[in-house]
């Protein structure tokens, strides 16, 4: 479980990105500096999917 702190508003506009290496689908994620998801992807562990990741 993660422990959410409140932060101080000029971290209120920081975005964390985060990437989970999967053997066949790596998955990227979102989120502002508070916790809250702004978006989650998966890719194909593949040149096309590693393209599209960094698209």
């Amino acid at each position: 479980m993660t422990a959410i702190r409140f932060l101080p508003s000029d971290t209120a506009d920081q975005v964390v990105l985060g990437v989970d290496t999967h053997r066949d689908t790596p998955v990227v994620a979102a989120v502002i500096a508070w916790g809250e998801l702004l978006d989650c992807t998966a890719f194909l562990s593949t040149a096309v999917g590693y393209q599209q990741l960094v698209e």
